[in-house]
């Protein structure tokens, strides 16, 4: 009787594994599936998957993501670089990573593109942008492996909005009698969250009961986006203290480095865009005024210009486009992303003539 239940099991087990394989050969060949393209790293929190090609598929576009043997987009760089090479660092997040454009069209291999356009020196360009970074993602990253590169340029993409709200989150850093506590390295995942994360990058299956989960029983974009829908609270404030702080040493560290400064503000797509902020508001009660968006700018600009921190703001042309959102979730679409490289360019040519574009092709 025993063999027999044992047999039963067994069979049942076994018809139970090759129809979920079945499940997973089928969606996997048919039904187009956005995996969670990041892995976990002890000293940067995370990064996207190494060596990936994959297609992610958006509500109204599809791209495709491939990243290098660390873990970002663009091409692998050596530390080395040689006498004649100019490099800039570009520390974002999803912005930075810019995954709604191929390649190509990255704003930071645009900018790269017209740098080599108008100079006689060969300029290289490094795209750290990894979706979810915040400032203290980026500052982590600068000091434990960015400055390797030696870059001329370090610019740091500031997402005004998220930012703010990933530094107060993640809780990677805090303020201390005036002083940033960074944490040095981050604890292993629990073997739970690790199941979770590997379900969620390779699962199809997986994916598609998570979106079911989450578009019929717990729809989370319902969900409230702090300081977004509460508003200016003192957490918002102690969050954008926090941030300034950590804005301030990485320019030191920067500077002590023999290198330039620079930072890019990309304002949130609910800032600049009537569509977008009718959009979010209709998912969200409480939202704040749109008129209110801009505070975070303010503080920002204030700082920089009493810190002497040179600034690309993006709001102003960003606006022109009626396209530079990609749909939906405000990231930066080709059009957009080519706005922000030539911009950007020129920026940094006027700024930084005297010290790095001397020998231009014009002159």
């Amino acid at each position: 009787m025993n063999k027999e239940i044992s047999k039963r099991l067994l069979l049942f087990c076994v018809t139970i594994s090759v129809g979920v394989l079945f499940l997973e050969f089928f969606v996997r060949a048919f039904v187009p599936i956005t995996y969670n393209d990041n892995m976990y790293h002890p000293d940067f929190h995370h990064t996207f998957m190494h060596n990936i090609k994959r297609t992610k598929y958006y509500p109204f576009y599809e791209t495709l993501l491939i990243t290098n043997s660390k873990g970002f987009r663009g091409p692998d760089f050596p530390y080395e670089k040689s006498p004649e090479t100019k490099r800039i660092l570009v520390l974002g997040d999803s912005v930075t990573a810019n995954v709604a454009a191929p390649d190509e069209a990255m704003y930071t291999t645009i900018l790269q593109k017209r740098l080599r356009e108008n100079s006689r020196q060969n300029w290289e360009v490094i795209n750290r942008g990894i979706e979810g970074w915040g400032t203290d993602n980026e500052y982590s990253y600068l000091v434990k492996e960015g400055y390797k590169y030696q870059p001329d340029i370090v610019i740091l993409e500031f997402t005004v909005g998220n930012d703010f709200l990933d530094v107060f989150l993640k809780n990677i850093s805090m303020l201390q009698n005036n002083t940033l506590v960074f944490q040095e390295r981050f604890e292993p995942l629990p073997r739970g969250a690790r199941a979770k994360l590997f379900l969620n990058q390779h699962s199809g299956v997986y994916n598609l009961l998570v979106d079911f989960y989450h578009a019929y029983i717990k729809d989370q974009r319902f969900e409230p986006q702090q300081f977004m829908t509460e508003g200016y609270t003192s957490e918002f404030y102690e969050s954008v203290n926090e941030t300034i702080a950590i804005i301030k040493l990485m320019k030191e560290f920067v500077h002590a480095q023999n290198s330039l400064f620079f930072v890019i503000i990309y304002s949130d797509p609910r800032q600049v865009s009537e569509e977008q902020y009718d959009f979010w508001n209709r998912l969200h009660k409480n939202y704040l005024p749109r008129d209110q968006l801009m505070r975070p700018n303010e503080l920002l600009r204030e700082f920089f210009d009493k810190e002497g921190i040179s600034y690309l703001e993006t709001t102003s042309f960003i606006n022109t486009l009626e396209d530079y959102p990609a749909p939906i979730d405000g990231h930066l679409s080709i059009s957009g992303s080519k706005k922000v490289g030539d911009a950007l360019a020129q920026a940094l040519q006027e700024k930084f003539k005297q010290e790095l574009f001397v020998h231009t092709r014009q002159e």
